[in-house]
């Protein structure tokens, strides 16, 4: 199943190929919606106090940061003030994309809410959001099988923000839920093929290296791809896989083969049946009672406050 046609948008430590109107998926997560309308908030308080730049300059800004990234080339359509925002819209791999800029010219937000809808709600409390669904499958864990909370990951080796998580949020998720027996960690692949050419090479690679070394091996590999995902290729996969403990002739031979491509599209085709629409994005919940959405390389706080009403 292929992503629906949409802008490659960036924002919020997401990376996001939108799959679907974004009223319905506030509509089935309103979880979501609470963790877009606390960043809103953040930057809200870094507008005030701080000196504002011309609608030029931050559209300006905005291509330079696009342009900066490496994943395509950028162009700045239009600049224009909106509210207590600009809203740039720049041409990007061929697609117009519109993200709204701070007046300071420093932060980018993407669909930006309204704080005048009253209270957020409390992710952990019964009925505060829609409940979803997700086949755990073989998909490799982390941490004990028989935890009680599941966390499931969707991700891109290739997407910053799942590098931002895996070095910041998951180290103090192990240390506080993980590795206690509390939560498990289960990875599933969600390569945005549209701007990231690697994710999905790389994610076979961690695959093949499972094969020989299991769930134990493969999160070395997680961790070694994450740690060089700006020298992606199939040089360094052979190395790693190699530096991790895996014979190199066998990963060579199974990377080549394409083996597990099939695994990686069947996890892309589960996140986007689940309502995942960008990277990282996780599922958060119970095999029994279903899971909740979290979006973005959220900071540890956001997962605790899910995880502990659960627990």
């Amino acid at each position: 199943m292929a992503a629906k046609k949409g802008s490659v948008r960036k924002g919020g430590d997401v990376w996001e190929i939108p799959v679907g109107k974004w009223g319905d998926a506030v509509e089935k997560n309103p979880w979501v919606l609470a963790t877009i309308v606390l960043t809103v908030v953040l930057l809200v308080v870094l507008v005030r106090g701080s000196g504002g730049v011309g609608a030029e300059v931050a559209g300006q800004k905005v291509v330079d940061f696009v342009n900066a990234q490496g994943q395509g080339s950028g162009s700045l359509v239009s600049a224009r003030r909106e509210g207590a925002l600009y809203l740039v819209t720049v041409s990007f791999n061929g697609q117009e994309v519109p993200v709204h800029v701070t007046l300071d010219g420093k932060q980018l937000v993407v669909d930006p809410i309204s704080l005048d809808n009253g209270g957020l709600p409390n992710p952990g409390a019964s009925g505060a959001a829609a409940k979803v669904s997700v086949e755990l499958g073989d998909s490799p864990v982390k941490g004990s099988a028989s935890a009680e909370v599941v966390i499931v990951e969707f991700s891109d080796y290739q997407c910053p923000f799942c590098a931002k998580f895996a070095s910041e949020a998951l180290p103090a998720l192990e240390a506080a839920y993980i590795d206690t027996g509390k939560a498990k960690l289960v990875y599933k692949d969600f390569p945005l093929n549209q701007i990231h050419p690697e994710a999905a090479p790389a994610a076979e690679a961690a695959h093949c290296v499972r094969e020989q070394l299991g769930d134990t091996g493969y999160f070395t590999m997680h961790d070694k791809i994450f740690a060089g995902q700006r020298i992606l290729g199939e040089t360094n996969y052979i190395l790693w896989a190699s530096e991790v403990g895996a014979d190199a002739g066998k990963f060579a031979e199974c990377l080549a083969s394409g083996k597990f491509s099939s695994v990686v599209s069947a996890d892309l085709v589960a996140g986007q049946q689940a309502g995942v629409t960008g990277t990282p994005g996780f599922l958060i919940g119970t095999e029994s009672e279903g899971y909740v959405l979290v979006s973005g390389a959220q900071p540890f706080e956001v997962f605790e406050q899910v995880i502990e009403g659960l627990l």
